[in-house]
């Protein structure tokens, strides 16, 4: 294992998994949250976020409790910017099947007059 941690941990991230800065269950769990938000499971991330937090803020962690507050922030966000690409995207999706139904329709009823 190294003895230094490496760049990430000096510039923005609290964990240091490259040198055994953080407990292996955390960094599990870590993982599991990252795993969960990209097959879109953000409910359960913002669950497990909350009562981490709460648990955190019982026990007097406020440090923790505020770190763990912003990542549940930044996971709400997050989703609510995918939930308005993805709506969008339906609403799209339904308007141009909508116009070709109109479409086909139309053709059909002009053949069939002539």
């Amino acid at each position: 294992m190294p003895e230094r941690p490496c760049l990430e941990y000096h510039q923005t991230l609290p964990f240091a998994p490259c040198i055994g800065k953080v407990e292996a269950e955390d960094y599990r769990a870590m993982i599991r949250a990252v795993l969960l938000f990209l097959e879109g499971r953000t409910d359960d991330v913002e669950r497990e976020l909350e009562q981490r937090m709460n648990a955190a803020a019982e026990a007097y962690h406020f440090e923790t409790a505020a770190r763990l507050r912003d990542q549940l922030s930044a996971v709400r966000t997050a989703a609510e910017r995918q939930n308005i690409v993805t709506g969008a995207g339906d609403q799209m999706l339904s308007a141009w099947r909508a116009r070709r139904r109109a479409s086909a329709c139309r053709s059909s009823s002009s053949a069939a007059a002539r």
